[in-house]
């Protein structure tokens, strides 16, 4: 007879290979690799909100445009970006308690995220060493 198995379902988000935009606890949007290459790897970006929708866009921007957020590195590698968007985050009304990761689909060159759409909740290295 063989044993009744359980899935171990793990606590911690591995990098994902498609394009993902992570909504963080501090109000930054990080973009994985994935997601900055389907964008063409933009210096600035323009934040957009479909509120009936509840679909952040993220389009491609130059540093000088109006309403542009510039694009930064991540971390030491520097494969990931991050965009500063407390402000933004505030005015959607975005859920901070726990950092999200959404996937990022490109519709017409923006990159879209749909906050009602499959989440996964994420948890960085610092908070790691508190479990």
């Amino acid at each position: 007879m063989s044993p009744d198995f359980e899935v171990f379902a793990r606590k911690y988000a591995r990098a994902s290979r498609e394009p993902t935009l992570t909504v963080t606890v501090r109000g930054t949007l990080n973009l994985n690799e994935a997601a900055q290459a389907a964008l063409g790897h933009p210096e600035a970006v323009v934040l957009l909100y479909a509120r009936d929708e509840a679909v952040i866009g993220v389009r491609p921007a130059t540093r000088d445009e109006p309403n542009a957020y510039v694009v930064g590195k991540l971390g030491n590698a520097g494969k990931s970006r991050t965009v500063v968007a407390k402000d933004f985050c505030a005015w959607i009304e975005a859920d901070l308690s726990n950092a999200r990761r959404y996937p990022m689909t490109i519709e017409d060159g923006v990159g879209c995220v749909n906050l009602r759409g499959p989440v996964r909740i994420v948890t960085g290295n610092r908070n790691r060493k508190r479990d």
